[in-house]
């Protein structure tokens, strides 16, 4: 629900979407693994590489 000039409003409902969903590809490994630790950063949790190696 939205919320602007403090009326509340309905959802946006948007019918004309794309999305591809795929397997994760090793290649796609340091990506994911730089935004985990950017989450543990954020959340002020230690990530250490054994816990890396499995995301």
């Amino acid at each position: 629900m939205l919320i602007d000039q403090g009326k509340t409003m309905p959802p946006v409902i948007e019918t004309n979407v794309n999305l591809v969903v795929r397997h994760v590809e090793p290649v796609n490994a340091l990506a994911w693994q730089q935004l985990y630790r950017q989450y543990g950063e954020f959340y002020q949790t230690p990530v250490d590489d054994d816990v890396l190696d499995r995301v």
